[in-house]
């Protein structure tokens, strides 16, 4: 049975609302620039395990009840059903949940405290959401290959090279492989994209 909104732990959450409040004035609405600042610092202003972050109750209370302004300032009400996944649905696809998606790519990509991953992958929207809807981004040596072996490509030809990744990568095991054999996959599988444009 779903955990009601109000069955929320209390969170310590004046840091959280001052991280919102600095990206709310930083940042023009609908900017998708913010997103690296924003998913850093929801990372570090909410120390979550991924037990907790994996509770959508959580992510609800954050969005609808206690700052559902930041929701409306990072994405434009375009389409009804898009907008209530970005307030209620869990995931990291660009259409599921705005903050607990965010906090996600960060809790994926940082190591140690450095968020130098997260903040390259989040100024390229279209790496970002190629890899993480594909699930591709649960495994930060891939991500970190991609981020440097993609850098500088168009949106169209990170999606058609992430299209071939992922079709070479069904017949390995990811998690054998470390960040430069994965460099060493991707480059030919650019190349490749490369000439089919």
């Amino acid at each position: 049975m779903p955990r009601e909104l109000d069955d929320v732990p209390e969170m310590p959450l004046l840091d959280f609302d001052e991280h919102v409040d600095v990206i709310m004035r930083d940042h023009a609405p609908f900017d998708p620039v913010m997103d690296g600042a924003l998913a850093i610092g929801l990372h570090r202003t909410l120390p979550l395990s991924r037990r907790q972050a994996g509770d959508p109750s959580v992510w609800r209370y954050l969005s609808v009840i206690h700052r559902p302004e930041i929701v409306r300032h990072r994405w434009a009400s375009r389409s009804l059903v898009s907008m209530k996944r970005r307030f209620w649905q869990l995931g990291t696809r660009p259409d599921s949940h705005a903050l607990a998606r965010l906090w996600w790519i960060a809790e994926l990509t940082y190591l140690e405290s450095d968020y130098s991953l997260t903040s390259a992958l989040l100024q390229r929207p279209s790496l970002a959401t190629g890899l993480f809807v594909r699930s591709l981004g649960w495994h930060r040596p891939l991500v970190a290959a991609c981020v440097a072996e993609l850098s500088g490509a168009s949106g169209e030809l990170t999606e058609r090279c992430l299209m071939l990744l992922n079709r070479s990568l069904s017949t390995k095991v990811l998690e054998s492989l470390d960040e430069e054999t994965l460099r060493s996959l991707i480059r030919p599988t650019k190349r490749q994209a490369m000439a089919a444009s």
